[in-house]
């Protein structure tokens, strides 16, 4: 993590008191300037298409998603420790949903149709067919 952290010291300037792991290819990363989450992808598209997707979901007026830190890298993405990054912002009073409960369950869905639907939505648009994450796209 020496790599990120000086790249994030002096690429962005951030004044970076700690990165923690939270679980394999997640670390929180503590500056002065706020809390940042930086996902760790194998590939350069893998990072792409998820950072696309959250800038596309936050332009469309979708709550809660988590702001992409662009100013480095390609449309956020950059490589780092041999691995391309997306940082993106921390959000602290963010729950992690339970499928036990009734309510989680609904806010689940609800999200899956809002995904399907920009994805869709973003499929028509040409620039966007090989970037956006995708399994199948109804013929249009």
């Amino acid at each position: 993590m020496d790599r990120l952290f000086f790249l994030l010291q002096n690429e962005s300037g951030w004044r970076v008191k700690n990165i923690k792991m939270v679980k394999p290819n997640v670390w929180l990363v503590t500056a002065c300037e706020g809390g940042w989450v930086a996902k760790r992808y194998r590939t350069f598209s893998e990072a792409m298409r998820q950072a696309v997707f959250m800038q596309a979901l936050k332009k469309a007026g979708v709550a809660r998603v988590p702001e992409v830190y662009t100013a480095i890298g390609q449309n956020g993405v950059f490589l780092a420790e041999g691995a391309f990054w997306v940082m993106q912002t921390y959000i602290s009073d963010a729950e992690r949903l339970s499928f036990a409960r009734w309510r989680d369950i609904a806010d689940g869905l609800e999200w899956l149709q809002t995904y399907h639907f920009i994805t869709v939505m973003l499929a028509s648009i040409p620039m966007f067919q090989t970037i956006i994450p995708h399994h199948s796209f109804p013929a249009g």
